[in-house]
């Protein structure tokens, strides 16, 4: 995606079905000062973000990585879930608390030979996404004493919308950039257990949102998106975001 030569960004647009393709080289972007190339580091924003529609909830959860080092940093990866009837009034999170980060590959827009995994809390939050047995299966496995959640699912990737892909320099010199991956309508199929109850899914439904990008500035993001089945079966996903492509204040 960076020209090594000059740190700028190769890609602009969008596109489909190309993220077997897709190589975030991130270490040849230009670092904030030439001087401490260190720096470089923490302009890159890495994440990992999954949501499920269940019947009667919605459940989301991140692997993030702001700023690591050897496995530590700042990593707020976390679950949400609320019950879909009372949003406002439901809704309980458990984020990481160690600075421990999660394990994926930060170059891929998507990893298929080793997803994500994340152990922190002590031993209380779990959530990972492994190579099940079949091409492109995957299984979800999401555990928080905290919020009483204990989750296994299983996907295949091929099995939902087509993945869109895009790119977009963030300041005229293409010297900062965010890209996306986001693939809608995975069918899951499992069960989870959430204070106490066992729920059980033969259609739920799933996307991912694979976020890597150079930044320098504060930025906004406004994002509202909706999945669900029409009266024939068949899924369907809406989708708008705003913001991420222009300047703001980094101190408002």
């Amino acid at each position: 995606m960076i020209d090594p030569a000059t740190g700028q960004l190769r890609l602009q647009g969008w596109a489909t079905g190309i993220e077997d393709n897709i190589v975030v080289n991130h270490r040849d972007g230009r670092p904030v000062s030439q001087a401490h190339e260190a720096l470089n580091r923490l302009r890159y924003r890495v994440w990992n973000y999954h949501l499920l529609y269940t019947e009667k909830h919605v459940i989301q959860f991140n692997f993030v990585d702001v700023v690591s080092a050897n496995g530590r940093g700042v990593c707020p990866s976390n679950i949400v879930i609320f019950d879909k009837s009372n949003p406002r009034d439901t809704m309980r999170k458990v984020e990481e608390k160690t600075f421990r980060c999660p394990q994926f590959d930060r170059e891929k827009a998507f990893d298929f030979e080793t997803p994500s995994y994340h152990e922190g809390n002590g031993g209380d939050l779990l959530m990972s996404v492994t190579k099940g047995n079949g091409h492109r299966d995957y299984i979800v496995k999401l555990k928080s004493k905290e919020i009483d959640l204990d989750l296994e699912m299983t996907f295949n990737y091929d099995n939902g919308a087509p993945a869109i892909f895009y790119a977009t320099p963030l300041t005229p010199e293409r010297t900062s950039f965010f890209s996306s991956l986001k693939k809608s309508n995975l069918q899951l199929s499992g069960h989870y257990t959430y204070e106490g109850k066992k729920h059980t899914c033969s259609d739920c439904l799933m996307m991912i949102d694979d976020g890597r990008g150079h930044t320098v500035y504060g930025i906004q993001y406004y994002w509202v998106m909706f999945m669900g089945r029409l009266a024939d079966g068949r899924a369907v996903t809406g989708s708008m975001s705003d913001g991420m492509a222009a300047r703001y204040d980094g101190l408002d």
